[in-house]
């Protein structure tokens, strides 16, 4: 792959991701400090870097500026970007509207929140304050009321700008038609929301369904963007719909 994208002569960190993977499998974290660059903390030359990415055996990445997060959010835990998944829906008269929201965390070294990758995942309330406990996906853990590593109470915890962040998303919801349920993922920094994606063809599985996998529970994937759009696809429509001037 190409990497001469990485090699800035400004101090950056950078966030890399498979283009064509899903649930923060193969996601790594690059920092470049005075022209050094550090992989997993570990100061490495472009050769090697070059050397690795190949061996991940992908030859597209979506490569960003890791953003920064609120304080709170930092708080929780400050290796990964915390994100909210908020859910919008249509109703039968065909406008969005808010459907349910969770606040996903990372745990334990992990640079990415996913659940599927080892994060917590907790409820979040009308009013933007956490649930009391928070759930590892099985194997990675059991219900937790205050994070292992930052131990932070839960319950009580508010999520800053959550209810901007809930307008938001209704608000892109009904500039992009013909979608029934999208899942957005949305970070927290220090001036407000900023929204990372949204996710098509999610996936809804209980808490009893993992930690039980002989129930045969079934998981219900919801349709929502075409699958054969690309993520860039779904990046530049958001950006379009939202600039789009009024009539």
């Amino acid at each position: 792959p190409e990497t001469s994208v990485l090699f800035l002569k400004r101090n950056i960190q950078l966030f890399l991701k498979p283009l064509n993977d899903e649930c923060g499998k193969g996601i790594f974290t690059i920092n470049v400090v005075d022209g050094q660059i550090f992989l997993r903390e570990n100061s490495i030359t472009k050769l090697l870097l070059r050397e690795y990415l190949e061996k991940l055996g992908h030859n597209e990445f979506i490569v960003q500026e890791r953003l920064g997060q609120h304080a709170e959010m930092n708080r929780l835990y400050n290796k990964s970007l915390n994100t909210l998944r908020i859910i919008t829906i249509r109703n039968s008269d065909g406008k969005p509207s808010f459907f349910d929201s969770l606040l996903r965390i990372g745990a334990n070294d992990n640079v990415v929140d996913n659940w599927a990758r080892g994060g917590l995942a907790v409820g979040v309330l009308p009013n933007g304050l956490l649930k009391k406990e928070a759930y590892f996906k099985p194997p990675f853990g059991k219900i937790v009321v205050k994070h292992p590593n930052s131990e932070v109470k839960f319950e009580g915890f508010k999520v800053p700008y959550y209810e901007e962040a809930v307008n938001l998303a209704i608000n892109f919801h009904e500039k992009i038609k013909g979608v029934y349920a999208i899942g957005w993922d949305v970070s927290i920094t220090k001036d407000g929301p900023v929204f990372v994606e949204g996710n098509d063809n999610f996936e809804i599985s209980t808490y009893v369904g993992e930690a039980f996998p002989e129930l045969n529970l079934p998981k219900i994937n919801v349709p929502t963007i075409l699958a054969e759009r690309t993520f860039w696809e779904k990046v530049t429509i958001l950006h379009q719909e939202h600039h789009r001037p009024e009539q």
